[in-house]
Parts: C-alpha cells; structure tokens; sequence
C-alpha cells in the first residue's frame, strides 16, 4: 500500500504542499483562511495522512518526544515511576523512547548517545549511576534538557526529583524504635546510589536520637558487583533477601529496615523457609510500597514513596523546561507514613 504523502493531501484540498506543511505544524499565517485549514484537515482525516516526524522534526526543530533511561524496567518501583511519565507526556501530545540500561555504565551513555543523536527534546534518567562523567560531558555538550529522578542533588547540578529518603529511613527505624526494638538491623544494596545512602542516614539519625550506638554488625551493604552482575534481572533482590535470612537474623536483631520492598519480601520468604514467623519472631520494613506489598500476608510495612508523582513532576518539569515555562530545579517530595503488618513489638 502506498504511502499517502503531502502531495496527495494537498492535491484532495486543492492547495499548495506549503499550505499543508503549515497546517500540520501549527503555523499560524493570514494567508491561510480558518475555511482552508478545515478543508486540509478534512483531507488528511479522509487520506490518512501520517506527518513524517523525523521531516517534521528537522523543519520545526521540535520532535515532541522525550527519552526515559531506566536501570531496569523489571522493577515495579521504576514501572510506576515511567508510568507517571508518559501520563503527563501523553496529556500534551508528547511521545517517549524508553530505553532499559540494565544497571550499566557503558550501555547507560550509548543510550544518552542515541538521545541525542535522535534529537529527543528532552531526557529523563531513572536512578542513575553515582558516576557517569561521560554521560554528564556528552549531555552539557549536546545541550540536551535533562532531569534525573530518584536522585539527590549532589552530583548532579542540573534539575532532579525524588522523594525525601532519609525522612523514609529516619520514620521506618522510629517506628521500631518506638515499638521496643533495639537491635534493628539496616539491609541494603550497594549505597552508590545516593537514595540509599539517604535512607541509611536517615536511620542513623533515628538511632543517634534514642541515644542507641549503631552496631556495625547489623548494618549489611550488599556487594556492588553482585548488583552489577544480576541487577537487570528484577528478583536479584528477592534472591538476595531470601539468601540474607538463611544467616539466622532473628539471633543476631528483632527488626530490620530495608532499602527497597523486594529485598524486604526476599527476607520475609527466607524466614519462612526456616519456620520464623513475621512480625511475633521479627519484624521488618520496606521502602517502596510496590503493589505486591500489600498482597502478602501479612501485608508488607512499607514507608510510602510517591512513584507515580515523581515520574509526573519529573515530566512537568522537563516539558517545563522545554517550552521555556520553568528552570531547572530540584524537587524533593514528601514520603508516606508507615503502613502494614510486619512491625510488631519484639517478643524478647
């Protein structure tokens, strides 16, 4: 079938192909009568004419698309996140490329290469790698408008959004603390990533508070390179967990805060396998409130993140950014309370 062209749609209006490249791009001109315009767009409805963007694009210097880089799209957290994203973008009539790095430097700059050679209007990077001086150079160099999500301001100068993780980490650890919990244990992931970094302060500042020194021994840092290696695959973490709870936690603390909810339900499992019940035995909290939380029994408590919003402001702000409406700027949205029925007070 042959590709209907604006030749055709200009011959079915009786116009000139000018004309209808005006109409298709929104140019407003006193040569064009609000009779002529009808009478394209009548033409275009009938034909089904499709503007080819990447002409389109290089004509208005305006693709009305932007690219999102996840580190890996099997996450539900990141799924909610992009999701926010492409709502706002669709409500405005732009289009994303959604590209899944993998949690990999090299893979994650040959995406920001390809952004810019596509002449994206804008990026959105997910999480991205604490060190990425190359992806950083070629963005300054290229001028591409950018936002980063789920990141703290530090060491990026230009705009992000996340939510307050250490307020996260600082009300999980309180809340067990309020409970009569004293050895809480602090699982997370490698703290290149600056939100759990955030998170673990946050929990220091709850223990320093009720005056309880942080035993070393009960703080556990997964390994980078396990991450690195298994961190495309979205149930590294619940592998890791499971394997995490076969050390007999329950000797060693009566509660633990968690850097993200799949870890927390690894732990839950792994303590089931071994006939320890949760919250009676030991009580834990995740971070993200994913929505399988709420489906385990009992339900997984979880510090609330807004993942939705954060793909929502991270959209409004980089079209912002683009039709020259708003500046760069760092946003950092409040988390929820703790909900769920994995806390309980320590039963010795």
């Amino acid at each position: 079938m042959k590709r209907v062209s604006s030749y055709d749609v200009a011959k079915r209006a009786r116009v000139s192909r000018a004309t209808v490249s005006a109409v298709v791009n929104e140019r407003t001109t006193p040569r064009i009568s609000e009779e002529t315009r009808q009478r394209v767009l009548q033409a275009i409805d009938e034909l089904g004419y499709v503007p080819h963007l990447a002409g389109r694009s290089l004509k208005t210097g305006i693709s009305l698309s932007i690219g999102i880089i996840v580190p890996t799209i099997s996450d539900p957290f990141m799924a909610n996140v992009v999701q926010g994203i492409e709502d706002a973008c669709l409500k405005v009539g732009y289009g994303v490329l959604l590209c899944n790095a993998y949690r990999d430097v090299k893979r994650t700059e040959g995406y920001v290469r390809d952004m810019v050679q596509r002449q994206v209007d804008g990026l959105i990077v997910i999480r991205p790698p604490r060190r990425l001086g190359g992806m950083a150079k070629m963005l300054d160099e290229a001028g591409l408008r950018t936002v980063y999500v789920d990141v703290y301001p530090k060491p990026w100068t230009t705009a992000t959004v996340t939510a307050d993780s250490e307020a996260g980490g600082y009300q999980a650890t309180s809340r067990l603390l309020a409970l009569g919990h004293r050895r809480i244990m602090f699982l997370s992931g490698p703290l290149h990533i600056g939100t759990r970094l955030e998170r673990f302060r946050g929990y220091r500042r709850a223990m320093s508070e009720w005056r309880i020194p942080v035993d070393r021994s009960l703080v556990w840092i997964g390994p980078r390179e396990y991450e690195e290696k298994r961190g495309a695959y979205g149930n590294y973490e619940l592998e890791l967990g499971r394997k995490l709870a076969q050390e007999n936690l329950e000797a060693r603390a009566t509660a633990a805060v968690t850097t993200s909810d799949l870890l927390a339900i690894g732990v839950m499992r792994g303590l089931f396998d071994r006939g320890c019940n949760v919250p009676s035995d030991f009580s834990i909290i995740g971070s993200d409130h994913i929505n399988i939380a709420s489906f385990m029994r009992p339900s997984l408590s979880v510090v609330s993140q807004p993942k939705y919003r954060l793909g929502q402001e991270a959209a409004d702000l980089l079209l912002g950014c683009i039709n020259g409406s708003r500046k760069p700027e760092h946003i950092v949205l409040p988390v929820g309370q703790v909900q769920g029925g994995t806390v309980a007070p320590p039963a010795r």
